[in-house]
């Protein structure tokens, strides 16, 4: 199934559309066994695994997924021009960064790369790890530095990482406490004064993106809403029912995996019609006001 244009106004990208690529170094090899797709990305000649095979183009983000088999890692480290974000979903990862600095996550835990930092991660649990990358900006293919040995890499680190468990659940949206919309959000990543951060104290700033999670209650819905700028919608668990348009499109089921992509001032709403907690991971293209959200129902 290809991805699909509703009126230019959401568009859908089903996982199983996604061809997997195996094309960063050592992917192929054993002990370092890898590989990664993209649903948004840049342009020609820029960081879009699946460009012209399924993804979508952006001028200011990449949002991805990658699979690290059991045992395996990254082949030596490397280092972006942009900053690099990992949204852990299963499994256990050591990372590591130019200093020998190293880090644990697990799921739902953030790490946070900034720009020029060497870095990389092994899969130190017992299942294959999966993981969402993200990037802040769009990358020149080929820009991004690769990293053999200890003599050749910066003495450079950084990495930060946001545990899930220190965020505080955000439910002070429209209607948030109430069925049938009970759902709860938090930041990972949020702007700076005025711009969208629901966990101020504990989120990292940035200038460049705003990413966080929202969790959607079994028979429950968001309310209807539109936002100011395009957003990435991707579901990490559970099941969704897509509704889309002031005329209320038909709907449409995003499984574990799929994403939508929102422009901006577009009515659309997720509903939980399963039996499980829907989890929907959301990343934007550029950071958003406070009051840049608006709901209609």
């Amino acid at each position: 199934m290809e991805a699909s244009n509703f009126e230019g106004n959401v568009e859908v990208v089903p996982f199983n559309s996604l061809e997997p690529q195996w094309h960063v170094p050592g992917a192929k090899e054993g002990g370092y066994l890898r590989y990664l797709t993209s649903w948004v990305g840049g342009p020609q000649g820029f960081v879009n695994p699946n460009f012209g095979n399924g993804a979508l183009e952006s001028q200011d983000l990449v949002t991805g997924y990658m699979r690290i088999m059991t045992g395996c890692r990254q082949k030596g480290t490397h280092a972006h021009t942009i900053v690099e974000i990992y949204v852990i979903l299963k499994g256990e990862i050591e990372g590591y960064d130019g200093t020998d600095e190293t880090h644990r996550a697990g799921p739902m835990d953030l790490v946070y790369i900034p720009k020029g930092v060497p870095h990389g991660v092994r899969n130190c649990g017992t299942d294959d790890l999966e993981f969402l990358w993200i990037h802040d900006g769009i990358e020149v293919k080929g820009a991004s530095t690769y990293f053999y040995s200890k003599e050749e890499t910066p003495r450079v680190g950084g990495v930060k990482v946001v545990p899930w468990n220190t965020l505080e659940p955000h439910w002070a949206a429209p209607q948030a406490s109430q069925a049938p919309f009970l759902r709860f959000a938090m930041s990972y990543v949020g702007g700076k004064g005025g711009f969208i951060n629901l966990n101020p104290e504990q989120a990292i700033q940035s200038e460049a993106t705003a990413l966080g999670m929202t969790v959607i209650y079994p028979g429950n819905r968001q309310p209807t809403l539109s936002v100011a700028g395009k957003v990435c919608y991707i579901v990490v668990d559970g099941e969704a029912q897509l509704v889309w348009g002031k005329k209320k499109k038909p709907e449409q089921t995003l499984r574990r995996l799929d994403a939508i992509w929102v422009h901006e001032h577009t009515s659309f709403a997720l509903h939980n019609r399963s039996d499980r907690l829907l989890w929907i991971c959301w990343v934007m293209e550029t950071p958003q006001k406070t009051d840049s959200v608006k709901y209609l129902s």
